[in-house]
């Protein structure tokens, strides 16, 4: 992972509205290891190697609290963020939108479109990992 998006992840993971949701993808040396399910000590996963073997992927258990961090560029990760920033912030109508070669969050409501204080960031995992550090 490159060091900049390491740094974004830890920066993620320090936030009071972060948890381990289902879908995300965790670093590791491979190519990741995708979150099928939590529990009270353990992250459980598939590794998201490609090719799977003819046995199907690698199942691994990882502990909670290790220092994992997520692939913050991952689609699936992407998506569970913005879910935890439209929880910490209470508002479940909040996005994601770029204009301008920035990235911001927004609420939408009707037509109009309100820019929230965190605005002008250079990629989406920013603007959202911002946001999750403004929220309340």
């Amino acid at each position: 992972m490159k060091p900049e998006l390491e740094a974004l992840a830890r920066r993620a993971v320090a936030c009071k509205g972060w948890r381990w949701m289902p879908g995300m993808l965790i670093a590791d040396n491979g190519e990741g290891v995708r979150v099928s399910g939590i529990c009270a000590e353990f992250l459980h996963g598939a590794a998201a190697e490609t090719p799977v073997n003819r046995h199907g992927p690698a199942w691994m258990r990882l502990r909670r609290d290790s220092a994992q961090v997520p692939v913050v560029d991952d689609p699936a990760t992407l998506g569970c963020l913005l879910a935890l920033v439209r929880e910490a912030w209470s508002e479940p109508i909040l996005s994601v939108a770029w204009a301008g070669g920035r990235w911001y969050v927004v609420q939408r409501i009707l037509r109009s479109v309100d820019a929230l204080r965190w605005i002008d960031t250079a990629t989406e995992a920013e603007a959202l990992v911002a946001a999750l550090e403004a929220a309340p």
